[in-house]
């Protein structure tokens, strides 16, 4: 057997290769046998990561589509897919889901191939949030019954099926906070590895191109994990941020252009600030000049503003009223400085328009009995002229979904079932619970995508629409139980380090997870594999690590002992 010859690089990449030793192909080194079992098993991993748990966690999400096949299209999906069909792009929503409804359409001609795509997107969404939580030190067999449970719920399986931007959207900012809690383990390892910060940025990138609202949500989490997590991952974070903005201006600014994406309506960005005048007008029409009038009277009558007035949406004024949109993109300019002139006469009467509109966020129990409460899903096909209707699969399945939702979408659970808001205080409370309990602000991190949805929707809300905060609603039936153990659990995997014992210097916020005096215990090196994973520190740091008691002990009321275990010694 000739030897192979090269560097140590290209041995090394000959023996990854199912144990070809010359790169050239003339001869072939012997591997023993437990190394190709080994490698057996670490695919099998690979395979059982990447495409079985997905895979698993889809099927529930598969049979709402079998019942609803090929889609769940609404008025808005209906214009998406004419202009998919039609080879016709506009800015006004999100190109990147038309491109990939006009790939759907090319494959197969149907929509069917996108919905299957968000549901696999959605599903890995979610493992990805129960492996970061076991990484956390949540134990597997309580994370992935959990997530099991969280995929069953009707609200996710009526969801998925949706032909909405808004699924992708939602699974994009569901992988930020899954980077996020990996980056709340890394950060009190030390450093964050580069497998949660390429996630983030990924995930922060696409979640502004299939809303451009995501903007606004992307800087707010930025701002909350920065301020949460603190120095040792502000820079890099704020870099990966800041690329993917980039990335998102670049495309929006140049690629758009060049792929000939059209130009958002003139009048659309707008729209919300003439509701704002709408409402004003209706409580306070005396801050409005004979000019002003003019101006609104061009556009619409008078009567039609009044008429048009309500501040949950502002469907009624553009969509329930004969409003002249090529007027309001004409005159757009004159609309902005009428809105400052009204900010500035009537903030409070701005600022609670603002809150209204953004009871979808904040407000647990529906507003009212009138056609402004809370829209969720729809249960089929618009009627069309695409050819498009609703064609089961198995027609049984979908006599059932439709009566799981008559059921599921009853006005007096929506609080339980759709609005998100019942969900994300009980997350709060916990995160601020663990935060006390640890001495850190660092748990307060995974909250901050919930933070920035709601701020993101007191600066605009189009309309009282569930899937504007479901993403915190999915998130939230994970962190619940999760963060929940983790407050709840006898010993904690990390350094509750801020108390000082025996003359221990205490750590300040941005010191938690590093060595500090000597009191701190000796950790081996962190070493991660290919997908953010920690591998088991090797050598005689391994040896060196201090044994921790089984038991507690309490010293003047301060619990001793309350430190992360060495590694190997995870209790989970």
């Amino acid at each position: 057997m000739t030897a192979p010859t090269g560097s140590a690089e290209d041995r090394s990449a000959g023996d990854a290769c199912d144990g070809v030793g010359d790169l050239g192909g003339t001869q072939r080194a012997e591997v023993p046998t437990v190394m190709i079992g080994d490698r057996v098993l670490a695919a099998l991993r690979r395979f059982g990561r990447w495409v079985a748990a997905p895979v698993a966690l889809s099927l529930p999400m598969m049979g709402w589509f079998v019942a609803f096949h090929p889609a769940v299209m609404t008025n808005d999906s209906l214009a998406i897919w004419k202009q998919a069909t039609e080879d016709r792009v506009v800015d006004g929503g999100s190109p990147l889901y038309v491109s990939l409804a006009w790939a759907s359409s090319l494959l197969v001609g149907s929509p069917w191939l996108l919905i299957v795509g968000q549901i696999l997107l959605l599903a890995v969404a979610f493992c990805e949030i129960g492996r970061a939580l076991v990484r956390l030190g949540v134990p597997r067999w309580f994370v992935w019954p959990v997530t099991i449970i969280a995929v069953c719920q009707p609200t996710v399986g009526a969801f998925s099926v949706q032909m909405w931007k808004d699924v992708p959207y939602t699974a994009c900012l569901l992988l930020v906070l899954a980077s996020i809690l990996r980056l709340v383990g890394a950060r009190l390892d030390g450093a964050p590895n580069v497998y949660e910060l390429r996630m983030l940025y990924v995930a922060a990138t696409f979640a502004m191109f299939f809303r451009q609202n995501g903007l606004l949500v992307v800087v707010a989490i930025g701002l909350a994990t920065i301020f949460f997590l603190g120095r040792p991952v502000r820079r890099p974070v704020l870099i990966v941020l800041a690329g993917a903005m980039m990335t998102f201006g670049v495309v929006r600014v140049a690629g758009y252009q060049v792929a000939g994406v059209e130009a958002a309506p003139a009048w659309l960005p707008v729209a919300w600030m003439a509701s704002d005048i709408a409402n004003v007008y209706e409580s306070h029409p005396e801050t409005f000049e004979p000019d002003d009038l003019e101006l609104m009277s061009s556009m619409l009558p008078l009567d039609g503003w009044l008429a048009g007035a309500d501040c949950y949406t502002l469907d009624f004024l553009v969509y329930g009223q004969p409003l002249d949109t090529d007027v309001l993109g004409d005159r757009r300019e004159e609309v902005v400085d009428l809105w400052w002139e009204v900010l500035r006469e009537q903030p409070g009467a701005v600022l609670g328009q603002h809150v209204c509109a953004a009871s979808i966020a904040w407000r647990p129990m529906y507003v009212r009995d009138s056609i402004s409460v809370m829209y969720t899903v729809s249960a089929g096909i618009d009627p069309n002229a695409l050819q498009l209707s609703t064609d089961p699969l198995i027609d049984d399945a979908n006599e059932l979904a439709l009566d799981i939702l008559r059921t599921w979408d009853l006005r007096t659970w929506h609080w339980l079932t759709w609005r998100a808001a019942t969900w994300i205080y009980p997350t709060y409370v916990i995160a601020v619970l663990l935060a006390v309990r640890q001495r850190s602000v660092i748990w307060l991190a995974p909250i901050a995508p919930m933070l920035a949805q709601q701020a993101s929707l007191f600066v605009v809300n189009p309309a009282q629409d569930a899937r504007y905060m479901i993403a915190s609603l999915f998130a939230a039936y994970l962190l619940i139980p999760g963060l929940g153990f983790l407050l709840f659990q006898r010993r904690s995997r990390w350094v509750s380090a801020p108390a000082r014992v025996d003359g221990a210097a205490a750590l300040e916020p941005d010191d938690v997870g590093t060595e500090t005096g000597d009191d701190a215990p000796h950790r081996g090196p962190v070493e991660h594999d290919e997908h953010g994973e920690r591998d088991e520190p090797a050598g005689p740091d391994t040896e060196d690590l201090v044994e921790w008691p089984d038991e507690f002990e309490e010293r003047d009321g301060t619990v001793i002992g309350d430190h992360r275990r060495a590694r190997g010694g995870d209790a989970r």
